[in-house]
């Protein structure tokens, strides 16, 4: 899982995603083992990311299972199964705070990220 989790960020962050952070949901969740959060600094960013995460699920061949709020952009969740990606506007990010709903869940280290 973390290698995956780890080829997801590099794909955000080529595309300057800020303060990416992955989470493991194994023990808390029985939906998805993992979370990787992100956020763009505006829609155009935001659907960029959200390509960059796309397309690199597609050359690990993994399944995308859905694809929510690409159209806004304020949110972007891409569901593949064992991990959602969060992608937000920074504003949305703050106001959802994922983080601090499952601060109990261990933060997974990833590469350097910007931000």
């Amino acid at each position: 899982m973390t290698h995956r989790l780890r080829r997801i960020s590099e794909a955000a962050e080529s595309k300057l995603a800020r303060d990416v952070v992955a989470m493991d949901l194994r023990a808390l969740s029985a939906e998805v083992d993992a979370f990787l959060i992100c956020h763009g600094t505006n829609p155009r960013h935001v659907k960029a990311i959200a390509e960059a995460v796309e397309e690199r699920l597609g050359e690990m061949g993994g399944e995308t299972f859905f694809i929510e709020g690409l159209n806004e952009a304020s949110w972007v969740l891409i569901d593949c199964g064992d991990v959602a990606i969060h992608i937000f506007q920074e504003k949305t990010r703050q106001y959802y705070r994922l983080e601090d709903l499952w601060s109990h869940a261990p933060v997974l280290e990833m590469a350097a990220s910007g931000g």
